[in-house]
């Protein structure tokens, strides 16, 4: 934690709303930490003039701690909040309070005083000075505090004076300081004070006007006790006074019941009329999921639709390619091919005899009357569909005969065939057609 977080931490409510409000921050309806975080959000946000935290702590700063050590101005029995001691420490000892500051954020971790450990002397004479600063009377009201009886200052304390004279007994002076602390509460600070007062090291006159300081102390409590005797007479004046308007007040309270009763009446038939809006928004909550859903399958439906387009389109633009192909091999002159082409066949081949010219249709009746030996033939493709096993060997051992390549091929209707002449044509016997 830095400066800024501590001091935050140290402020009351009233403080932090203070300060939000000079920064103008909303900060109704929020909660004490949210609060604390806003403001520090602000003053370091803001920090980076360099004026913001200083014109925070400006509004704390006391001139009466321009002199004042760092332990004098965060002791623990000055009568100022926690966050004024702070502000002050930072504005006149910058420097040592950073040196503190992880013992101050370990106190606020572990619910201890924030400056616990740190104010506390340590030395004798800081002890010393510690009771001076607490007790001492200067002179000028020495006169004032000897008129006073002193008969009364401990008559009242005797047990309480034995019983912490046998505990201290044995207690060096920084024992006596904890001892001092830790008890008190319990015992009071006076009456520990005047026993262990002779034991610690005091100059002449800081003794002296602690003694004054004590006695001083004493007959101002003794003159409260009085007045809140005269403060219990008078209160017990003003019970009687209000014992008479228990009566009338029991008879107003009466009277709110009847009135409480119709309002618990009208309450119940609110509840039923929010209970059957509760009902009505459970209905209007499960349509809108049903319209969800029904947007959901709408949706998936139209992604699914759009990718069989695609698929479809990009099915498209496969065949559209492939015609483009044929397309350039059917403006092909017959002159790009080296030698004729031959396809036997006993099927009609009427619209493949005017698609490809340049490629000679035979069926096997019109092939006998060929005369092989004077055609120029590089290749014979046997159609193999339709025909018998006889005719295929006849036409074979002709091929053979006259040195003509040959290859039969089954396709299994005219769209094969055409896809193998078009593959044909560009030179590729590989095709993928079955052959036999």
């Amino acid at each position: 934690m830095n400066e800024i977080d501590v001091l935050v931490e140290l402020m009351d409510k009233s403080q932090i709303e203070l300060f939000l409000k000079l920064f103008k921050e909303n900060y109704k309806n929020s909660y004490m930490d949210l609060k604390k975080l806003k403001l520090k959000k602000c003053i370091k946000k803001d920090n980076s003039k360099k004026d913001s935290f200083y014109n925070v702590l400006s509004t704390y700063k006391t001139d009466k701690f321009k002199n004042s050590t760092l332990k004098e101005i965060l002791r623990d029995d000055l009568d100022i909040t926690d966050d004024v001691k702070f502000a002050n420490a930072v504005i006149y000892h910058g420097e040592k309070i950073k040196e503190v500051l992880p013992q101050i954020t370990e106190n606020l971790k572990n619910n201890d005083p924030p400056f616990y450990k740190i104010s506390d002397p340590v030395s004798e004479r800081e002890i010393c000075e510690y009771f001076v600063n607490r007790y001492f009377l200067k002179k000028d009201n020495y006169v004032e505090v000897l008129r006073n009886s002193v008969e009364e200052v401990f008559r009242e304390e005797t047990e309480i004076i034995e019983k912490i004279e046998k505990e201290t007994s044995k207690l060096g002076i920084q024992e006596l300081y904890s001892y001092f602390k830790c008890n008190e509460v319990e015992y009071g600070d006076i009456p520990i004070l005047s026993v262990i007062l002779e034991r610690l090291p005091f100059q002449d006159e800081e003794r002296k006007g602690i003694y004054l300081g004590i006695i001083k102390e004493r007959i101002e409590k003794l003159s409260n006790i009085k007045i809140e005797n005269d403060e219990n007479n008078s209160l017990k004046e003003s019970i009687l006074k209000y014992e008479n308007k228990v009566e009338f007040l029991e008879k107003e309270i009466s009277n709110l019941n009847e009135q409480l009763e119709k309002l618990k009446t009208n309450n119940n038939k609110l509840e039923e009329n929010n209970e059957l809006l509760n009902k009505d928004n459970k209905l209007f909550r499960e349509a809108i999921k049903i319209k969800e859903i029904d947007i959901n399958n709408i949706e998936k439906d139209l992604r699914d639709e759009i990718n069989v387009l695609k698929s479809q389109n990009m099915s498209l633009k496969t065949k559209c390619d492939m015609y483009s192909k044929e397309l350039r091999i059917f403006s092909c002159s017959d002159e790009d091919f080296e030698s004729e082409i031959v396809i036997i066949t006993n099927n009609s081949v009427n619209l493949l005899k005017n698609m490809f010219p340049e490629v000679k249709f035979y069926s096997i009746m019109q092939w006998k009357t060929v005369d092989a030996s004077k055609r120029n033939i590089s290749k014979i493709i046997i159609h193999r569909n339709g025909m018998s096993s006889k005719d295929i060997e006849e036409l074979e051992k002709d091929f053979i005969k006259f040195n003509i390549e040959y290859e039969t091929i089954l396709s299994r209707d005219q769209r094969e065939l055409l896809d193998f002449i078009l593959e044909l044509r560009k030179g590729d016997w590989g095709v993928t057609y079955e052959r036999v």
